[in-house]
């Protein structure tokens, strides 16, 4: 399972973000949180399938915990996946909730 894991943050180049996020903290130490939104696509002309899954969504804060461990701070959105996955969230490594968001 941990492959497919792997292999599906690879074809979204998300590993490749996290990594780069985590050489900028590295130079930088300018982050204080790390916040993997979901793309919200209401009222926006960029024709999106289907919405991030909350395991997938879940899958992804988890290694963002392992990459980004020189973050202190991983948000877990309510707005944007629910309170319900935000809360679950904290099993996955988020520890904190993310406040107000404004529409794309």
């Amino acid at each position: 399972m941990a492959g497919e894991i792997v292999g599906q943050l690879f074809r979204c180049n998300c590993l490749a973000h996290l990594f780069a996020v985590r050489e900028v903290q590295d130079r930088t130490h300018g982050f204080t949180a790390f916040i993997p939104w979901t793309f919200q696509p209401a009222h926006t002309r960029i024709n999106v399938t289907a919405p991030l899954p909350a395991p997938a969504y879940l899958r992804l804060l988890a290694v963002s915990r392992l990459v980004l461990d020189n973050i202190a701070n991983i948000q877990s959105s309510w707005v944007t996946m629910g309170p319900e996955v935000a809360q679950l969230a904290l099993f996955y490594g988020a520890n904190d909730f993310g406040s107000l968001m404004i529409e794309e």
